[in-house]
């Protein structure tokens, strides 16, 4: 700064004296002398004020910077502790360092974080409307999960400066004999939406993932069915099929063992092409969203088959399968 205004006073003087002389030529009368010093004095007043603001704006700057670090920090220790507090094994399913980068950009350009949480219309809704008297009545875990839960994490990200947009997405079969129907489907939302109204004015939504995210069934891409071993290990295939067909046994799904494995094919190449429409650059939610699951993460492997990105963006701090307990009364 002293550099600047020397070099700075030394070309001004030597510009209105023409000579090398401070106070310029000795001849000059004090009062021109005076007067020429006091405009000098008042020009590097004017340099030292710009100086000082272009300082503090830097200063400001790395404050804010270490401020709105500080601020992502606290809310990733947070979810990564209740990532491992969780009754379950967790093995494998480390939060991504790309969720720490994008908390960070919605800070710093003041947008919100967006969570979308896929809620299954599973089939298992229909034996549960039956046993609550043909009407939905809350298990104790979707109580807790809208009014502890999802409240609890609300509370970490905005104490530490951030808005949000949680999207709960109802997302039904893929296969239509698998389907509930609109009845129980409408009934089931109604009873959600009841639980979750008090948190609406915090951001929380609940949509249809279908007709309000995609705008559209949810449909495989026919190469991507013929051509299922191209995509997926021939280990992973044999063992989802087993496993559906075990689901048909347990449940008592009336159909013969080849239709269960062309639907189980069905299923897996539809959440392909449901990843993949995740990651559509029209994506009405935008490229940078983070998926607050309430399934196993290799539930939602097949998304990321043609669709990688969405692995990382992968959390599970909430309780799985609230829709599948025992309901009260």
């Amino acid at each position: 700064m002293v550099a600047i205004a020397q070099l700075v006073e030394h070309s001004l003087v030597k510009g209105m004296v023409g000579g090398s002389s401070p106070l310029g030529d000795p001849g000059m009368s004090y009062q021109n002398r005076k007067q020429k010093k006091l405009k000098l004095n008042k020009f590097k007043y004017i340099i030292g004020l710009i100086w000082i603001k272009f300082f503090n704006k830097i200063k400001y700057k790395k404050e804010v910077g270490e401020m709105q670090f500080f601020k992502t920090r606290k809310v990733m220790e947070f979810l990564r502790e209740k990532r491992k507090s969780l009754s379950r094994d967790v093995k494998g399913v480390r939060i991504n360092q790309w969720v720490d980068e994008y908390l960070q950009l919605c800070l710093e350009n003041n947008q919100k974080v967006v969570i979308i949480t896929p809620w299954s219309w599973s089939t298992a809704l229909i034996g549960r409307y039956k046993e609550q008297g043909n009407m939905f009545k809350p298990t104790n875990k979707e109580e807790k999960l809208f009014a502890k839960k999802i409240p609890k994490i609300m509370d970490v990200f905005e104490k530490n400066g951030f808005r949000l947009d949680w999207f709960i997405a109802l997302g039904r079969s893929c296969l239509d004999d698998r389907l509930i129907g609109p009845k129980l489907e409408s009934e089931y939302q109604e009873m959600i939406t009841k639980l979750a109204k008090p948190l609406f004015k915090r951001g929380l939504e609940i949509v249809d993932l279908e007709n309000d995210l995609f705008n559209q069934r949810i449909v495989p891409d026919e190469e991507m069915l013929k051509n299922l071993k191209k995509y997926i290990k021939p280990g992973i295939l044999r063992r989802e099929i087993e496993k559906w067909r075990e689901w048909a046994q347990v449940t008592g799904y009336k159909a013969p063992v080849e239709q269960i494995d062309q639907e189980t094919n069905y299923q897996m190449a539809s959440m392909i092409k449901e990843g993949q429409m995740f990651m559509n650059p029209n994506f009405v939610l935008g490229q940078n969203f983070l998926l607050f699951l309430l399934e196993s993460p290799e539930n939602f492997f097949y998304l990321t088959i043609k669709a990688p990105e969405l692995d990382q963006r992968m959390i599970t701090v909430l309780p799985y399968f609230p829709w599948r307990m025992r309901a009260k009364g």
